[in-house]
This record gives structure tokens, sequence and C-alpha cells, in this order.
């Protein structure tokens, strides 16, 4: 059997507060992608149109760690 590249990795799910992330982000211990301008805007008005009634979910971050 063939194993993916991505299989052969370990993978873990790690909670983190938004302060930790700012700092590890600091610290250059998380790598961003290019900005997507309407992706921003997207988010943006779904937060802005739902924090009256406090129904807003963000899906986990994916990320690699270096």
């Amino acid at each position: 059997m063939i194993l993916s590249e991505l299989d052969r990795k370990r993978r873990t799910m790690v909670s983190c507060s938004i302060i930790e992330l700012v700092h590890m982000y600091r610290n250059g211990q998380i790598a961003t992608r290019e900005i997507n301008q309407l992706r921003v805007r997207s988010i943006k008005n779904y937060l802005l149109d739902n924090a009256l009634t406090k129904n807003i979910y963000l899906p986990p971050l994916v990320a690699s760690s270096r």
C-alpha cells in the first residue's frame, strides 16, 4: 500500500487563545498566506450581520507549524 505524504506526517489538534495566536505570529511561529480582500470583506460582513444575535461560528484554523 502506498501512503501519501499527508498520511506520513503527524497531525495534531491544538487549542489556542487569540492572545496566544498573536504571540506566536509575532514570534514567527505562524506563517500567513496573502490577504484575499474579498474573503476579508465577507468575513467582516458575516461578523457584523451576526454580532447582535451572538450566533457567530468560525471554523478551526488550519496551520502547519515550523
